[in-house]
């Protein structure tokens, strides 16, 4: 995101894509960045620090959207965090229930429609069950670190 305004403000500039991956970055349970610790609450904040950069960077309606992106994108990525340790805390509680007040119906059909499709059936699974969903994410968690290999 903060690479937006540097090339939005360049005209002529050329942005180029590769469809292959250039690195592979694994996350590792027991690694600082794949468990969970208090720090996971920072993640709240993004939204609001970049809020004024996808304004000047978008139309209002696209940047409209894509705030509204970035703070489901946000409410994933700490569910995922959450859903990644095994045993029982205060902190995954607390951390699923912020998640989980933040998920609607609404939300989930915004992601679906924004081609988000596998983290809207998420978001409903973890409304019906979060105990069902911290069990698929994990299962996932292992069989993509294991084609990693």
């Amino acid at each position: 995101m903060f690479q937006l305004r540097n090339l939005a403000s360049r005209p002529g500039s050329v942005v180029g894509y590769a469809d292959r991956p250039l690195y592979r970055y694994t996350i590792h349970p027991a690694s600082v960045t794949g468990g969970l610790h208090a720090s996971v609450w920072t993640l709240r904040e993004l939204p609001d620090l970049v809020r004024e950069l996808v304004a000047e960077s978008f139309a209002p309606g696209e940047a409209a959207v894509l705030q509204a992106d970035l703070e489901r994108h946000v409410v994933t990525q700490m569910l995922h965090k959450a859903a990644r340790e095994k045993a029982s805390s205060p902190l995954r509680e607390e951390v699923t229930a912020w998640c989980r007040s933040r998920i609607s119906l609404r939300g989930a059909l915004a992601l679906a429609r924004h081609g988000h499709r596998n983290e809207a059936v998420e978001w409903l699974l973890v409304r019906i069950s979060p105990a069902l969903h911290r069990a698929l994410y994990q299962q996932y968690d292992r069989r993509k670190d294991a084609r990693t290999v």
